[in-house]
């Protein structure tokens, strides 16, 4: 192969992960695309004389020298990898090698460049300042557009990222990740272009520098701001001259794990979906209500009444201990909120609905959950609520008691058992779930691994259609209990319910059952005496007892009582149903 000397493109990225280039391969001189796996090549020798090459995903570094050989390789376009960075020896670096000098060729048709070291969670303090060294010499060119770094020990930022709006003007992606050690990140905030910042795994850093700017927005095209696992991050000192100015064209905003974050700007219309998991928030941010001078933040929102609206259509808020309150953030602006379609509130041990109207004016919610947040009680919705999720904890207390809900729209409830409750609290429950009268208009109902929920709490739910149980502990199924009420439904699924030792005996009376499954349930023995319903056409079983399953192919047990079935799956596998 290395006899090909007007050879262009070789490709063996599919190839073994074991595969090594042949000697010679710097023969190939006319070579422009090489796609290969990294450990291809990073052995190949002088790879410096593939000067031709436009295509190369990743270079591994073994040296300073090994490095510095990226300056003759001018004409790489497209994406860059410059891989296992602390092998190497700052000293042996040159300043430039990738931005380019008066003295040194640049790599000026790179586009997308990922600066990484091996993650290490020990670096001492030799490798910090190595880090460091190293960093500062890989300032990449101002054409550089997509820009990640990752793994990196260090714990200042390069003098080069200081001032982003002269280095990198043309980035508009930003990804740091790994770099366990940097403490305070550099001002990201007037970067030009830059619209996807994502900061992942940075324990160490506590803010992002703002610099002392007065009436200027701050991150004027960031449309997707990703914050995780950043446990002493505090945020952004603004001030109160920049605060409302923040993210003009913010569309997707996702903070998780960041626990000492407890107050963040306010929000502009143009977001789109904002998740907060494990932070620290007190207050909620509000929804800054006045137009951005943006052209594009402006084509990004609506005007309805001759004033704009949010663009927010899904929100989740999630493990929040230290939310006190709904009414003093963006839910009080209610008005503004007209596309909100997807609200998510769990796991908040404090949070409290101060709202005096609930979740009336949400006009536009159709999927509501709040999960294992026991001083939450929201009693008015609007009629577009479609799905409600609530947690067991909620029916031990019995629900709406004082004033029954708006929810006859509701279509799907699901129910989630949580810490708070046991199979204990069945006997505290009120004898009359009478709020549950409201929901006339439920078909699915879905329980997941719930402690002391019995299925004959439910029979004011006369429009049920699709039934299931997931995890469900205790006795779920009274034997004694009738199923009339059920006489809508056609689909029961029941999965990992370890302690359910067997189907209900008057299974056969449900009339319209069409579809059951039993999945991971290995204490059922056998199917029900009576046998299974005569409108049932779908069975599937799998993950369950030796014996059940034994029994389901033996003709002198339960074979005739699945004989009448049109589709039976048991373990994956089709069971021909034998006709009488």
């Amino acid at each position: 192969m290395c006899q090909l000397h007007l050879l262009q493109v070789l490709d063996v990225k599919c190839n073994s992960p074991y595969l090594r280039p042949p000697n010679g391969m710097t023969n190939l001189i006319h070579l422009k695309h090489l796609r290969a796996c990294e450990a291809f090549l990073s052995a190949i020798p002088d790879i410096q004389l593939l000067s031709n090459l436009q295509e190369l995903e990743a270079i591994c570094i073994k040296s300073g020298a090994h490095a510095n050989a990226l300056r003759q390789m001018v004409q790489l376009k497209g994406a860059l990898r410059v891989a296992n960075l602390r092998r190497s020896d700052a000293s042996g670096f040159m300043k430039g090698i990738l931005k380019g000098t008066k003295h040194l060729n640049k790599l000026q048709h790179l586009s997308k460049l990922h600066l990484s070291w091996p993650s290490s969670s020990m670096a001492g303090s030799n490798e910090v300042s190595g880090d460091e060294e190293l960093l500062e010499c890989l300032q990449p060119h101002e054409n550089i557009e997509i820009l990640t770094v990752s793994g990196y020990a260090g714990i200042r930022s390069p003098p080069w990222m200081l001032k982003t709006s002269c280095s990198l003007p043309n980035v508009t992606s930003m990804c740091l990740t790994d770099c366990l050690n940097w403490e305070s990140l550099p001002c990201l905030h007037d970067m030009p272009c830059l619209e996807v910042l994502e900061i992942k795994r940075m324990h160490s850093v506590n803010k992002v520098a703002i610099s002392q700017l007065s009436d200027q927005e701050l991150f004027p095209k960031l449309k997707r701001l990703i914050i995780e696992d950043a446990s002493h991050f505090t945020g952004w000192s603004t001030g109160n001259s920049t605060r409302h100015m923040s993210f003009p064209c913010l569309c997707k905003l996702e903070i998780r794990n960041c626990p000492s974050l407890t107050t963040f700007p306010d929000v502009p219309l143009t977001l789109t979906t904002m998740i907060i998991e494990n932070v620290g928030l007190e207050l909620l941010p509000m929804i800054h209500d006045k137009q951005s001078s943006s052209e594009e933040a402006m084509s990004s929102t609506s005007e309805e009444g001759g004033r704009w609206t949010s663009r927010l259509t899904t929100l989740h808020i999630h493990r929040c201990h230290k939310l006190r309150s709904l009414g003093s953030g963006l839910l009080q602006q209610q008005h503004l909120l007209r596309s909100l379609e997807a609200l998510s509130i769990k796991s908040c041990d404090d949070v409290a609905c101060d709202l005096p109207d609930g979740f009336k004016d949400l006009t536009s919610l159709r999927d509501l959950s709040l999960y294992d947040c026991p001083k939450l009680l929201v009693d008015k919705f609007h009629a577009s609520l479609r799905t409600l999720e609530i947690s067991e904890c909620f029916v031990a207390r019995g629900g709406w008691v004082d004033e029954y809900p708006f929810l006859f729209s509701v279509w799907v409830l699901k129910i989630s058992g949580c810490s708070h409750v046991s199979s204990d609290h069945g006997g505290k429950v009120a004898e009359s779930l009478d709020w549950l009268s409201s929901m006339f208009n439920v078909y699915s109902l879905q329980l997941e691994n719930t402690s002391f929920v019995t299925l004959n709490m439910f029979d004011k739910l006369h429009s049920l259609e699709t039934l299931e149980i997931h995890g469900s502990r205790g006795a779920f199924f009274d034997g004694s209990w009738e199923f009339e009420w059920l006489e809508k439904l056609h689909t029961l699924s029941i999965r990992g319910c370890g302690e359910l030792s067997e189907l209900p005996e008057n299974l056969y009376t449900l009339p319209a059952l069409e579809e059951l499954c039993v999945d991971n349930c290995p204490a059922i023995q056998a199917l029900p005496a009576n046998g299974l319903p005569a409108s049932l056409k779908r069975l599937s079983i799998s993950k369950c007892s030796p014996e059940l399953i034994q029994r389901c192919l033996d003709d002198e047990l339960d074979r005739p009582k699945i004989a009448k079935v049109g589709v039976v799956y048991i373990d994956g596998h089709n069971i021909a149903a034998r006709q009488e």
